[in-house]
């Protein structure tokens, strides 16, 4: 997970990028294809460029299947065949 999400805003460990070629990337987000930027941005940057509403929480789907919430502020690093999803904030009951 540490490859896809970075906890102190935007990385310092920025590198070239050795495929200049490929400027995008797929992504999938509730189940559906997505082609962003191949960049780092946070989750309230992502969710304004899906159109998820600022309400919704994003979550990383990890190679093992697990879900792992991202807060607004943290920043995800957008990569070919990274899995989202999207649901609202838990904790409210009626």
């Amino acid at each position: 997970m540490s490859d896809v999400l970075e906890k102190n805003g935007h990385g310092s460990d920025e590198r070239p990028d050795h495929d200049d070629k490929k400027k995008t990337v797929t992504i999938k987000v509730d189940g559906i294809d997505r082609v962003v930027p191949k960049t780092k941005m946070t989750a309230a940057e992502l969710k304004a460029l899906l159109g998820i509403a600022a309400t919704q929480v994003i979550d990383i789907v990890g190679e093992d299947g697990d879900f792992h919430a991202v807060a607004d502020n943290e920043t995800i690093k957008l990569r070919e065949g990274l899995v989202l999803v999207s649901h609202g904030r838990g904790g409210a009951s009626s």
